[in-house]
């Protein structure tokens, strides 16, 4: 305790939290802190401040808690005054969200299918609602092509119990497509798609050719090996999804977009595409 103290100490004489700073929480398993005799990996939760580079705290979670607990004690343990704090789905709750208000903070959280009835709500906000404001940016690098699109609702009407949410003031959509690829074709057929990738659940993909769903959900089974003696590497197996699907392609330039529909831990090396017939 003393030296965390010391250490908070220290960061709060380094750092200087600047106006709408994002501080972000996140919680992680530290790879390679598993015991031989079953002891599960260490989990640590972290604040880390956006403009200064910096983690400003850790928590490690208790062996039968999980980041719900911690994330009270890190934000209590800091001056947030002015900033943004943000958070994944497991600290999208009511009370963190009142803690972080009275700390003089404004807060982001993510909402997943852990709430499904708040989920349902906002999915219906953005339904049924216009929307205040939206941004659209497009990032290129490596091959792959990343568009972001940000949407902001401010009515808060079709929101049950809204008003529980501490000075809550808008609804955040983020929707994004990647892992695009253009590919030009000289001669029209039907090309096979071959996926190297690994995966620790299995997932559920689909691909788009010029935004139009081409193949519909695709399934690929997970690369998961629990044998392996090396904790992160129980899953990280490239597999290679031979002829996955097939897509009818003309004499064009295309995009080609893999969606991912469920399982999020997936890491795509490549895909690629070789015609089988006119």
């Amino acid at each position: 305790m003393e030296l965390e103290n010391s250490f908070l100490c220290w960061v709060r004489a380094t750092a200087r939290l600047t106006a709408s700073e994002v501080v972000a929480i996140d919680g992680k398993s530290l790879r390679g802190t598993a015991g031989a005799d079953g002891k599960p990996l260490v989990h640590m939760v972290s604040t880390w401040a956006s403009a200064n580079n910096l983690v400003l705290a850790q928590r490690k979670t208790d062996a039968k808690s999980n980041d719900i607990t911690a994330i009270p004690q890190l934000l209590a343990a800091q001056q947030l005054s002015g900033t943004v704090v943000t958070i994944d789905a497991i600290g999208c709750q009511k009370a963190i969200a009142q803690q972080i208000v009275t700390q003089q903070a404004d807060y982001i959280l993510a909402v997943k299918e852990n709430q499904p009835s708040l989920l349902a709500d906002i999915k219906g906000s953005f339904q049924m609602l216009a929307a205040d404001n939206i941004d659209e940016q497009i990032d290129c690098g490596h091959g792959r092509v990343e568009r972001c699109r940000c949407s902001v609702v401010a009515d808060l009407s079709l929101l049950d119990h809204a008003a529980e949410w501490a000075q809550l003031s808008s609804l955040v959509r983020i929707q994004a497509e990647r892992y695009h690829k253009a590919t030009g074709k000289t001669q029209a057929g039907i090309y096979p798609t071959n996926f190297l990738y690994t995966s620790n659940r299995g997932a559920t993909i689909s691909i788009d050719v010029n935004g139009k769903d081409a193949t519909g959900p695709l399934q690929i089974p997970t690369t998961y090996v629990p044998a392996a003696p090396v904790v992160w590497r129980q899953w990280h197996h490239w597999n290679l999804a031979s002829q996955l699907s097939k897509v009818a392609l003309s004499k064009e330039r295309y995009v080609l977009t893999v969606d991912i529909l469920t399982g999020g831990n997936l890491n795509l090396a490549y895909f690629d595409f070789k015609q089988v017939y006119p």
